[in-house]
């Protein structure tokens, strides 16, 4: 056997290699696409999940607390609120838009579609609608959100039509 023998049989050997480690490469490269994808759908349904549970201890909040229950009552009938009304009144707005606004930050980082932040933001559209007093919220506490989540809501505050208020809040003691 010759050298130029032993160098065409080396060179075939090497390029077989070399198609073994691509099909090995590209059947690993496949492997890591598919768990990027599902962490990605097990990150958008954690960050749903996570959503979904802080707005319902906000209406378990509501349910189980009399006074701010009372005080929902009122701002559906448009009474006048106490000072310390308006202060519980507030906080309650506030973790409606806190929410809606980890929704947004969520949508931002791709991890919920405008669709879900759109559905988890819907409690505090429906709350804004007809009542000043959240609006009156709104407005003095804006400027502690992000400029994006500002024009996020507002666009969607603006666009709405204007409808029936929500009706009151029913608790055992109302």
């Amino acid at each position: 056997m010759d050298w130029n023998m032993v160098g065409a049989i080396g060179e075939t050997l090497g390029a077989i290699g070399v198609i073994v480690t691509l099909i090995y490469l590209a059947g690993q490269l496949r492997q890591n696409t598919r768990q990027m994808e599902f962490e990605t759908r097990s990150s958008e349904v954690g960050a749903y999940q996570e959503m979904t549970r802080r707005l319902v201890e906000t209406r378990h909040a509501l349910m189980t607390d009399k006074d701010l229950s009372r005080t929902l009552n009122k701002v559906g009938r448009d009474e006048e609120l106490t000072a310390e009304e308006f202060r519980a009144y507030s906080v309650y707005v506030l973790s409606l838009l806190h929410n809606a606004d980890a929704a947004f930050y969520q949508y931002e980082k791709e991890l919920l579609s405008l669709e879900r932040t759109e559905s988890l933001t819907m409690p505090l559209l429906r709350h804004f609608r007809g009542h000043a007093e959240a609006q009156r919220v709104w407005e003095r506490n804006k400027h502690e959100f992000v400029e994006e989540f500002r024009s996020f809501l507002d666009t969607r505050l603006l666009s709405q039509q204007v409808g029936v208020p929500e009706e009151p809040i029913q608790t055992a003691s109302s």
